[in-house]
């Protein structure tokens, strides 16, 4: 009886030491990583290591849209690892409802969530993070073997309450990040302005410039023509011929409707080729002079507010 008494005892202890190491392991992160990229990927593999799963993937989503924007897991890019947006939309519609831990095992679990691993003795559990009743994403756990036992879904639990005030860490430092960007981009765009180069050529620039700050797959400005009340095309990306041409008709609908309310337009999700686009007026003197437009954001389902502001600031 004693044995069995201490044996118990012994398997309490470890089992609180690890929830113990867990804790400290994700405070640790929190505290010497702020960069948010960097800290989510530190927490997908502490976190694949001390539960012992194959896989862990973390999804944030943006505040605004509700999409997943931001991923984070432990094992190295690959193309059987890569995380499409077609991938992620599957996860987000298997995952969106969730309130608790929710477990799957060999071919019950959606396909999305396997990656490359074979479904015989596959396990899945899923436990969404939450934050005062707001779902700020989920974190993603798969690992072949043994089933998840009760304390590995106690070790999730754990997981999910540090982890929920590590992503709002880095929300702020995001904001934050996004405020120098503003200032930072002004600036280098006051240069450009200042250097007196031909107009074509300046345009040319700024889109540019734009572009790569935005994030955008392509980018165009527009010249509002009084004489026949038309937009014309005077600049554009140098994947014209691909983004913008075959969508010509859509994108110059969306910019003359920026135009008619001289104010900023955007649309997400609008297909398959043409996913999304931002137009937003040119005024010189009070007076609009044409429309400047990004289309596509690499890495996410659309443009999102911060975009948006940054387009404004500008």
């Amino acid at each position: 009886m004693e044995l069995n008494v201490s044996e118990t005892l012994r398997k309490q202890l470890t089992t609180k030491q690890k929830q113990v190491d867990l804790i400290l392991a994700i405070d640790q992160i929190r505290d010497t990583l702020p960069e948010p990229h960097d800290m989510m990927v530190a927490l997908s593999t502490t976190l694949a290591a001390q539960i012992q799963t194959d896989l862990c993937l973390i999804c944030l989503r943006d505040r605004e849209t509700g999409h997943f924007t931001a991923t984070a897991m432990n094992l190295p890019e690959s193309p059987e690892n890569r995380l499409t947006r077609a991938k992620l939309r599957d996860i987000d519609r298997h995952t969106r409802q969730l309130q608790e831990i929710c477990l799957w095992e060999g071919d019950t679990i959606p396909s999305c969530f396997r990656m490359a691993y074979p479904v015989n003795g596959l396990h899945a559990a899923v436990i969404p993070i939450l934050l005062h009743g707001q779902n700020l994403g989920i974190i993603l756990f798969v690992r072949s073997g043994n089933p998840f036992s009760q304390d590995d879904l106690t070790l999730i639990t754990i997981a999910e309450s540090q982890v929920d005030s590590a992503v709002m860490q880095c929300a702020e430092y995001h904001t934050l990040q996004q405020r120098n960007k503003e200032l930072e981009t002004i600036y280098r765009i006051d240069k450009l302005r200042d250097q007196h180069r031909p107009f074509d050529e300046m345009l040319s620039a700024v889109l540019t410039e734009l572009r790569h700050v935005i994030q955008a797959e392509a980018g165009f400005i527009m010249l509002y023509n009084k004489l026949n009340n038309q937009l014309d095309l005077r600049t554009a990306s140098d994947n014209y011929m691909f983004l913008i041409a075959p969508h010509y008709d859509r994108i110059e609908q969306i910019a003359k409707e920026s135009l008619a309310q001289a104010e900023m337009v955007w649309y997400n999700d609008l297909g398959t080729d043409l996913e999304s686009i931002i137009c937003i007026p040119l005024i010189l003197e009070n007076e609009i002079i044409g429309v400047l437009g990004v289309v596509n954001r690499y890495g996410r389902y659309g443009f999102d507010a911060e975009d948006r502001r940054l387009l404004h600031a500008i």
